[in-house]
């Protein structure tokens, strides 16, 4: 999975994320890494019957958008 930033990221930072996310391929994997990325799940936004975004609230105040069906 890439990151696509709206923001300059570290690259170090970056890649870290990109390994913490890379196993995320369902709703159930991401809620279930949030507890060791120490991160919370700031808002579940429903686009319709099939597709929710999910926004997670990382610890340094970076958020992470993700796009589930």
């Amino acid at each position: 999975m890439r990151i696509v930033g709206e923001i300059p990221i570290e690259p170090a930072r970056l890649e870290a994320l990109e390994r913490d996310v890379r196993t995320h391929r369902i709703t159930e994997h991401i809620i279930r890494a949030l507890p060791g990325m120490d991160a919370q799940l700031a808002e579940v936004v429903e686009q319709d019957e099939f597709t929710l975004d999910l926004v997670v609230r990382l610890p340094d105040g970076l958020f992470l958008v993700y796009d589930t069906t």
